[in-house]
């Protein structure tokens, strides 16, 4: 889950900031919650690259850029949970649509006529040697 797109504006980044990037994606959570020097702190990097982070990004604060985290956490959230939900009816859907398409085709695949020749063999026959039919017909009826 990404919070912060890598978008166009990321690849100008100096190696620091995209590494600050890196860290706000990992733990949103602690970049909304704390202040700039916490956040530099235990990124391990300098408040100046916490600034130019959030100024090339197009924010004018460190509070607004938390703001936008916060907000864009809280989308992803109520997405995924909508999605888990959604997902969980889409693969139940898939499987009745799956299995109902296996046993269609199934049916389509069978032939009558030898299915009713092997019955008729199995009624009329004194001795049933059921290895040696199995052998001998399934073959044929592929």
């Amino acid at each position: 889950m990404f919070v912060i797109e890598y978008v166009e504006s990321i690849q100008q980044l100096t190696n620091s900031e995209k590494y600050l990037v890196d860290f706000i994606n990992t733990d949103p959570h602690f970049f909304i919650a704390n202040n700039i020097g916490d956040i530099s702190k235990q990124a391990n990097v300098s408040n100046s690259t916490v600034t130019r982070l959030y100024k090339k990004l197009g924010f004018k604060s460190l509070k607004s850029f938390q703001i936008a985290v916060s907000n864009k956490l809280a989308s992803l959230k109520q997405t995924t949970e909508v999605l888990n939900d959604k997902a969980i009816e889409a693969v139940i859907n898939n499987l009745k649509v799956f299995h109902t398409h296996s046993i269609k085709e199934t049916l389509n695949g069978l032939d009558l006529t030898k299915i009713s020749a092997l019955i008729h063999k199995i009624i009329t026959s004194k001795k049933f040697n059921y290895l040696e039919l199995v052998q001998v017909e399934m073959p044929a009826m592929s």
